[in-house]
């Protein structure tokens, strides 16, 4: 990870920097959605975190005058365009499990924060010991502090399914949800961040109000509603800088992303997207693969255009770009942060020339590489 601090900073370090008061409220205003997983679980490094460093991120937005907002309160205002609070934070865990409720639990209600947890319903049909059962989830749900989100019925790859069973999967959660919790499943998570086209198209199917990925970046009004990006909180990345970074991130508007699929068809894929107007400064603008660093852009007016020089990685592979606009009144540099998640199919090849090789799967839930050290 340390080549992708020199990357960055080498790469940007005469960048024009601009003024944060001049920016305009739309601007300004997105929202950083952190998911956590399990605490204080070290049998599971890629996907756990400390108490410490937990407790360590909330004193950081209780002291530092951020707004801890609800996930309904935040999708209500990109699907609606109202007002977002500045330093707005959301917080979420993926997966039910129980360590959460030893002590990350206890110090959100004792600090009076909204949070999101995000369930498979056989994993709470089970009960468990790892896992959070209907009890507790109805309990944190009469809390008036806790939303309970949705997983596909069995947590697992999504793309391990046909789009048939896919199908299956958020049916049954949807119903097994409605009888145990005795209202609608609005929000879903695609476990590990993985979806294609066609499963994100389900979500419209089933009246899902928002689904959530696992790439980098910070959510607004113009984010896709059906893949709002958030920081995913690992050990690894979990430390008090790293958190400082992405709790000041801001935005980085733009429409047109390509390729509209994240499993991929091809590899290298064609990436691009367009800015928006209200964007200055764009020679500010990077952008970073998983394989190679640093890439290279070409403008074509507002378009971006990310050239890659090499195949993304096997099994998931990331793009993060980031854009430098001032400092807080801390003195804290903020970035403007854009990231994307792709995923290729485990029989794809790499190209088409006679040195390709059959991607085989790999998983990693820390593979945040790519922008501002990640």
């Amino acid at each position: 990870m340390f080549a992708f601090f020199v990357f960055l900073f080498l790469g940007l370090t005469t960048y024009s920097t601009t003024s944060f008061a001049f920016l305009s409220a739309a601007e300004k205003n997105g929202v950083v959605i952190y998911a956590y997983h399990r605490i204080d679980e070290p049998e599971y490094p890629s996907t756990n975190i400390q108490y410490d460093q937990f407790e360590a991120h909330i004193n950081q937005l209780m002291d530092g005058g951020f707004n801890v907002i609800s996930l309904n309160d935040a999708v209500d205002a990109f699907i609606s365009g109202g007002d977002i609070p500045e330093k707005a934070i959301v917080i979420t865990f993926e997966g039910g499990h129980e360590s959460i409720m030893k002590g990350a639990v206890p110090l959100l209600l004792k600090n009076k924060l909204p949070f999101t947890v995000f369930v498979s319903v056989d994993q709470a049909d089970w009960q468990s010991n790892q896992y959070l059962d209907w009890d507790q989830l109805n309990d944190l749900s009469d809390s008036g502090l806790a939303t309970i989100g949705i997983h596909p019925a069995t947590y697992g790859r999504m793309l391990d399914y046909d789009i048939a069973e896919a199908d299956k999967q958020i049916n049954r959660a949807k119903s097994r949800y409605r009888k145990e919790m005795g209202v609608e499943a609005e929000y879903f998570s695609y476990p590990f961040g993985e979806f294609s086209l066609e499963i994100k198209n389900l979500m419209k199917k089933y009246g899902i109000k928002a689904a959530f990925g696992q790439q980098s970046g910070v959510a607004y009004a113009g984010s896709d509603i059906y893949n709002i990006p958030r920081f995913a909180m690992t050990e690894n990345y979990a430390g008090i800088d790293r958190f400082q970074l992405t709790s000041n991130a801001l935005p980085l508007p733009l429409s047109d992303v390509s390729p509209e699929d994240p499993l991929l068809a091809e590899n290298p894929p064609h990436i691009g997207f367009t800015l928006d107007k209200s964007i200055k400064n764009t020679a500010n603008l990077a952008c970073f693969a998983t394989t190679e660093g640093q890439t290279k852009l070409e403008f074509i007016g507002d378009r971006v255009e990310i050239r890659l020089t090499e195949p993304l990685s096997q099994g998931r592979a990331r793009v993060n770009c980031t854009m430098p606009v001032g400092y807080t009144d801390e003195g804290q540099q903020q970035w403007r942060w854009f990231g994307l998640l792709f995923t290729l199919p485990n029989d794809a090849y790499l190209n088409n020339d006679e040195d390709s090789a059959i991607i085989t799967e790999t998983i990693n839930d820390n593979e945040d590489t790519a922008a501002v050290g990640e």
